[in-house]
């Protein structure tokens, strides 16, 4: 068991030992990330790469292992995925849910038509996820027509051989009617088309302004009494640790009071939630009035550019969702440079 130096691992060790009972739990301290004693932003920088290469260390060659991810920060989490990407024989879990998490590992043949309709499956959950699209079930589908719209290409010729692979492995959906055939990307080829889809966008300069994508628990600031915020400085919760021209903050809250997961623009959430007359529904919609006055005060008064954050409302661990993310994620940042020109992305997982 990983554990971060400083830090009480008791609780963990426990509900290891009760989901295996007799295991044998070996505990080894890794070093905390945060600021601590280190002063200088080099030095910061330097630890997650310092844990990075002490987990790659510990993983044995020669054997199968399992990581199990969910506990702790998310930078922690992030860093342990990034260790299992680096060996074919490491298998990546969630501990709540002991489902796989994405991962970079490819299906595909590299056939030429794939540069082609990878891509185009990304763009079409993209355009749906940006224009609302109302038959959820329906989002991301592609058929010859759209296929021709979104690809710039004349037709679906030789498709189906060369997705036969990535089809028979579950990476991608065929679903064949009376009419046509159409086309959806599953989580396990995810990758595959991300690749792909980042490939074909053109390189940008190092000396552009960057857009920092922030994540943070939406906090409970609403009182019971609909009309009393508690004292909160909301920015700051979430204020990164370095400047920035651009700011996409993702915002997650789980609450068994909300009967439903799902992820939506903070716009699309302060819709939804304006009219429920549930107390917990109208704390949380208070909640999110205080993070988007908070939010759109400070960027305004900073000169940061914004254009939509997200919410993410109890978040499962499983396949699908993590590729939902992904999508709207990359959707939004998608729709940024539209209104502001092409950023450098500056991930920050220090929340």
């Amino acid at each position: 068991m990983l554990t971060i130096e400083g830090m009480e691992s008791n609780f963990l060790e426990s509900e290891i030992s009760d989901l295996v009972p007799g295991v044998d739990v070996e505990t080894l301290k890794l070093p905390q990330i945060g600021l601590g004693e280190q002063q200088t932003t080099s030095e910061l920088s330097n630890l997650p790469w310092l844990m990075l290469t002490k987990i790659c260390r510990l993983i044995n060659p020669d054997a199968k292992t399992t990581m199990l991810l969910g506990r702790g920060a998310a930078i922690y989490d992030h860093i342990l995925w990034l260790a299992s990407q680096c060996y074919s024989h490491v298998d990546i879990l969630h501990i709540d849910s002991c489902e796989p998490i994405l991962s970079i590992h490819n299906l595909r043949k590299h056939a030429p038509i794939e540069s082609e309709i990878l891509p185009a499956m990304i763009a079409s959950f993209l355009e749906d996820i940006v224009n609302d699209r109302f038959d959820f079930e329906n989002i991301g589908y592609i058929d010859s027509e759209r296929f021709m719209d979104l690809a710039k290409a004349t037709g679906l010729k030789g498709i189906a051989p060369a997705l036969k692979q990535m089809i028979d492995g579950g990476g991608i959906e065929k679903h064949t009617s009376k009419k046509n055939v159409t086309y959806r990307l599953n989580p396990k080829a995810l990758p595959d088309a991300a690749s792909e889809y980042f490939s074909q966008l053109p390189e940008k300069s190092s000396d552009l302004p960057n857009l920092t994508i922030a994540f943070g628990r939406l906090p409970n600031i609403q009182t019971k009494n609909n009309d009393c915020q508690v004292g909160f400085d909301f920015f700051s919760y979430l204020n990164p640790l370095q400047p920035m021209d651009g700011l996409l903050v993702v915002l997650q809250r789980h609450d068994d009071s909300i009967p439903f997961s799902g992820i939506m623009t903070l716009e699309q959430a302060l819709k939804k939630f304006e009219d429920e007359e549930t107390l917990s529904f109208k704390q949380y919609h208070g909640d999110l009035i205080h993070a988007y006055n908070a939010l759109d005060s400070r960027t305004k008064e900073y000169g940061i550019d914004t254009k939509q954050h997200l919410v993410i409302i109890n978040p499962s661990p499983n396949l699908g969702f993590h590729m939902n993310v992904f999508l709207h994620l990359l959707a939004r940042c998608v729709e940024f440079e539209k209104t502001h020109g092409p950023r450098l992305w500056d991930i920050d997982l220090t929340k």
